[in-house]
Parts: structure tokens; C-alpha cells; sequence
């Protein structure tokens, strides 16, 4: 039995619809069409009404998100453990917000995308799509649903790309790679010399060496240029001339349309890379019986699945129980030799470390510049950096002979202009990026650089 599927982006200026008929062996798209908003109170399609499913989109900017990784990859573990790790990383509590995630590489360590957005902005968004007439079964967090349609083009050419989506309001910036998605980024609109500037460090930044540069979606074709003369050395081309993930529609440029159509494709469950979906509890249009007799044929497996679940459930907590306890046994006795105030106490972990950087140190303070204290590293740092530089440090770390600094600056030429003045000083002998990206909250760039010393020898 066929599913119809109602995807609809909304941007500042108009809305994206993707109609698609999705059964258990294909998904085939019906309608794809972009056109201005309707007044409120208005409805957007009348296709909605026939809908078993509705889907819609939340803004780029609505959700802050963050790329995880852990030892495990097992949903069950994971639902336990993204909320705390993305409240640790986030200023967002899951008390105030709503979250999600999915995983980004399938194998250890298993990365993943895991994201938070504001009740407020949740229900904001819900009003809009009320005030022209849907009410969806779910919100997906666009940047994903875009890259749902560009991973599906890239895994019929193979290899791996670097991915860059305009809809108008942002831009996306993704490394996809063997079907992993491997970094992601979100920009705001600006002008295109200054945007082509922003992705291209952004690119420089992720982790993979793929040459191939795919652009899409409004204003591709004349931002493509400035960022080919930005990244000479990667092969930039407009992903509008590939052909499209699924067969569609006639349509000038399916780019336009990717967020709409990685909607679809995520509801059909036909998504190559990792989603952010976010459900509304609000039920499906299909009425009661139909849902039923779709049902009933699996209730026969859905029982002997839940079955097997459960004694499955119920061996490996055992197992893991007596596993854990072991450990915890061996860690107190290994713990009470080295450090007895830590043994059978939370944070052993952290303790164990603490205190063994603080024996390196004690160790290697040799090694240290001489005559250079740590508040006075600090203050010949401050002094090589010219005041027109507008950077700000917000974390410094003193470990001789490195110094780690992370701060934020108002554009990537601040962080270059940063690096050189650095380089410059008689105290240091080398500095090194390790991390230059866009600020979550769209304005300036957040750095992360390390900075090696020069020891007394080689300052005099």
C-alpha cells in the first residue's frame, strides 16, 4: 500500500513543496514546485489534505548543533548519552529545548549529529505553518534535509565531495565522504566575495581532502565563481548540472528544490545522511482503519520481534552488569594504589589525570622558556597583537613550552592577521591553527590556535 507525502520548506520569501508517493520498493516524486507564501490563514496546497504523512522544515538558524563522538553506537546507549553531551557543549538545557541527533560514520569512534533547538522557536515555526494551513508530523532541521538529496547524487558517482547549498536565507557547508558525513557548517547570507572568502576557510578547516566542490540552490551560479578563484586548488562545479537523486518532475534547476526533496526523501526513508527530526506527537491524516489493516499482517513478526528484544534485553544487561561491576573493581584497586582519596569516587578519571599533569610538569619544567612565568606569557602575547587585530581570548591553557589559546575574532582575516603578528614575537617559535569555523551564532568566528615558545637559546 502506497504513502503520500506532503514536504514543505518555508523560507523568508516563499516555500519549496515536494509531493511524493513513497511505497515499501520506491519513492517516487509527484510534485515539485517553489512559489511566494500565501497570505496567513491561506492554505499552502490542498495536497496536504490527501497526505498520509506531512513534513516540514525548521531554519538553519533555529537549531545549534554540535558533531559528537562516542565509543558505542548502539541507539539505546545513545539515546541516554547525546542530552547530557550536548548540554555540556551547548548553552541549552533539554528542560527548555527539543532534541535530536543521528549518526553521522558508522563505525568507532561512531560519530554523531546531535542538535537542540528552543521550545519557543519550535513553536514559532509551528504557528507559521498553521497560519497556511498544515499541521506536520514532524520538523526536520533544513541543512540536514538538503544534504539527504545532495548524498543521494554523490553516492551514484562515488567518492566524496565537499557539499555547498544556498537556499536564500544560509548557506550549508558539508564534507561528505563514503556515505559518512564528515563536517558541517552553516553560514548566513552575505555579500559574495566576503561569503566565497568565509566557505573557503570553512573547507580548509574540514576533515577530508576531497577535490571535488559541489554547489546548488539560489544564487549558485554566480557565487560559483568567486569561490573557484577562492579554492584554486579544488574543482568547483554547479551541482545542478548532475543528474538529480530520484526521478522528478520537469524542473530547470533541482537544486532549487533539495531541502523540499531531502524532506521527501528522509519521510520515504530513502535519506543517505544523517537527519535531524524533531516530531510534533501530532498523528498521522490516514484514518484509524486503514492504518489498522496496514498493521495487522505485521503483528504476527512485531510479536516474535519483541519477544527476541526482550530476552536479548535481558542477557546482555546481565552481562553488561557483571562486566561493569568487574571493571569498577579492578579500576578501585588499580586507583587505591596511586591515589587512595579517589578510589570508589565519582570522577576518578579526571583525578588520575590531574594529578599526572601536574607530575609532568613538575618533571619537565626543565623544559620550560626560562624566566617566563605564565601570566607573563599572557602579557607578551597581548602586547604582539596590534590593536586593530579585534580578536578575543576566551580560554588560555599554559603548558610549556606550548600555550593553547581559543577566542573569537569578527572575520577569518582577524585570525590570519592574529597568526602573523603571533609568528612575529621574540617569545614564540611557531603558532598553529587547529580549529577556524563560523561561530554557531552567525556572527564572526570562533578560533582555536596552539602556540609553541621559543626557549632561551633560541631567543638569544
Amino acid at each position: 500500500m502506497g504513502k503520500r507525502i506532503v514536504a514543505v520548506h518555508l523560507t523568508g520569501r516563499d516555500a519549496g513543496i515536494a509531493v511524493a508517493e513513497a511505497s515499501l520498493r520506491s519513492l517516487r516524486i509527484v510534485e515539485l514546485a517553489r512559489a511566494p507564501l500565501p497570505p496567513a490563514g491561506s492554505h499552502l496546497t490542498v495536497a496536504e489534505r490527501a497526505a498520509d504523512l506531512v513534513v516540514a522544515s525548521l531554519p538553519a538558524t533555529a537549531v545549534l548543533f554540535r558533531m559528537l563522538e562516542f565509543p558505542f553506537g548502539d541507539r539505546r546507549r545513545l539515546d541516554q548519552a547525546v542530552g547530557p553531551s550536548l548540554e555540556e557543549h551547548l548553552p541549552l538545557t533539554l528542560d527548555d529545548c527539543r532534541s535530536a541527533y543521528d549518526i553521522a560514520r558508522d563505525e568507532r569512534p561512531y560519530r554523531v549529529l546531535a542538535g537542540m533547538v528552543p521550545q519557543q522557536q519550535f513553536d514559532e515555526q509551528l504557528r507559521r505553518l498553521e497560519s497556511v494551513g498544515l499541521a506536520p508530523a514532524r520538523l526536520v532541521w533544513a541543512p540536514t534535509a538538503a544534504l539527504s538529496a545532495y548524498a543521494a547524487v554523490l553516492a551514484t558517482r562515488g567518492g566524496g565531495a565537499f557539499v555547498i547549498h544556498c537556499d536564500g536565507d544560509s548557506v550549508v557547508v558539508a564534507a561528505l565522504v563514503g556515505g559518512s558525513l564528515h563536517g558541517l557548517r552553516v553560514h548566513p547570507m552575505c555579500e559574495h566575495k566576503r561569503l566565497a572568502r568565509n566557505v573557503a576557510w570553512t573547507i580548509r578547516t574540514l576533515e577530508t581532502d576531497a577535490r571535488d566542490v559541489l554547489i546548488g540552490g539560489v544564487g549558485a551560479d554566480e557565487l560559483a565563481p568567486a569561490l573557484a578563484e577562492a579554492l584554486p586548488a579544488k574543482a568547483v562545479s554547479l551541482a545542478g548540472a548532475e543528474a538529480p537523486p530520484v526521478e522528478l518532475p520537469e524542473t530547470e534547476d533541482w537544486t532549487l528544490h533539495a531541502t523540499a526533496l531531502g524532506l521527501a526523501l528522509s519521510a520515504g526513508g530513502e535519506s543517505r545522511a544523517p537527519t535531524l527530526a524533531f516530531s510534533t506527537g501530532s498523528e498521522s491524516t490516514a484514518s484509524p482503519s486503514a492504518r489498522r489493516a496496514e498493521l495487522r499482517p505485521l503483528a504476527g513478526w512485531a510479536l516474535a520481534a519483541c519477544v527476541l528484544a526482550a530476552s536479548a534485553f535481558a542477557m546482555d544487561t546481565v552481562r553488561l552488569s557483571r562486566r561493569t561491576h568487574a571493571l569498577e573493581a579492578e579500576a578501585d584497586r588499580i586507583v587505591g594504589q596511586v591515589l587512595p582519596s579517589a578510589a570508589g569516587a565519582p570522577g576518578r578519571r579526571i583525578k588520575l589525570e590531574l594529578r599526572a599533569a601536574e607530575l609532568d610538569r613538575r618533571l619537565n619544567a626543565g623544559g620550560a622558556p626560562s624566566g617566563i612565568s605564565a601570566l607573563g606569557t599572557l602579557a607578551a602575547l597581548s602586547q604582539a597583537v596590534p590593536k586593530q587585530v579585534a580578536v578575543e581570548f576566551d580560554f588560555y591553557l599554559y603548558d610549556p613550552p606550548e600555550v593553547r589559546v581559543r577566542g573569537h575574532g569578527d572575520d577569518f582575516e582577524d585570525v590570519t592577521k592574529l597568526e602573523r603578528a603571533l609568528e612575529g614575537s621574540e617569545a614564540v617559535e611557531s603558532v598553529e591553527a587547529n580549529n577556524v569555523r563560523a561561530a554557531v551564532s552567525g556572527a564572526g568566528v570562533d578560533f582555536d590556535i596552539t602556540i609553541r615558545l621559543a626557549t632561551g637559546e633560541a631567543r638569544s
